[in-house]
């Protein structure tokens, strides 16, 4: 139930608000996995810490959103409007993200795994420190965006478009000829790394999880 832009009562695990306009509505914490939210109006809405977790967002206006922190797990936004929404800390695992509109958007911290992110606009975003291992980029545009201090793992990235605004500064690349490529459009790039120890040193200074670095060396291109 929605009274004074705040969700009360809310648990059921699928639930239809496709269609309808939540601008601007207090939906922190909610639980909205599964949901149907296609085409949903939800600019500016509070939808920080809320579980999303499969819940089909495509086409949905979330301009200005906040999600921080949010589980957007499996979620489908493919279409969506998220221009200029708050990301950071999100969890974007193995999300569609296909065409969605992420211009100036902050994922600072989030984490993309998996993620598809085909022909999607990333535009001025920022990206630090997030996760974009096994992230398919290819067609999306990261012109002028800032992944400094990010993970990326054995991307996909055909016409990938940077510029030379684009940051992957002190970012976690193993794909050598990832690395070529963003070097082709931008001097901002990190120190090639050479082999999996380097990898490995380098991913547990910024991942606690040992399960998960091994998991990332697993997938890793490098040599031993």
């Amino acid at each position: 139930m929605l009274r004074n832009g705040e969700i009360s009562a809310f648990n059921k695990r699928v639930t239809e608000f496709g269609n309808l306009d939540l601008s601007g509505a207090v939906l922190s914490g909610a639980n909205l996995s599964e949901a149907n939210l296609k085409l949903a109006v939800l600019s500016g809405a509070d939808l920080s810490g809320a579980d999303l977790k499969l819940a089909v967002l495509s086409g949905a206006d979330l301009r200005a959103a906040d999600l921080s922190g949010a589980n957007l797990r499996l979620t489908y936004l493919s279409g969506a409007d998220l221009k200029l929404a708050v990301l950071s800390g999100a969890n974007l695992k193995l999300a569609n993200l296909k065409l969605t509109d992420l211009s100036e958007a902050n994922l600072s911290g989030a984490n993309l795994y998996g993620g598809n992110l085909t022909s999607a606009n990333l535009t001025r975003g920022n990206f630090t420190r997030a996760n974009l291992s096994r992230a398919n980029l290819s067609g999306a545009d990261l012109s002028g965006s800032d992944l400094s201090d990010s993970v990326i793992i054995h991307p996909e990235y055909e016409n990938l478009t940077l510029d030379a605004n684009t940051s992957v500064s002190n970012a976690i690349i193993d794909d050598a000829h990832f690395f070529d490529y963003i070097r082709g459009f931008t001097n901002n790039v990190p120190e090639k790394i050479g082999n999996k120890n380097e990898l490995k040193i380098k991913l547990l200074e910024v991942i606690r999880d040992e399960e998960f670095v091994t998991k990332l060396l697993s997938i890793s291109k490098l040599p031993s």
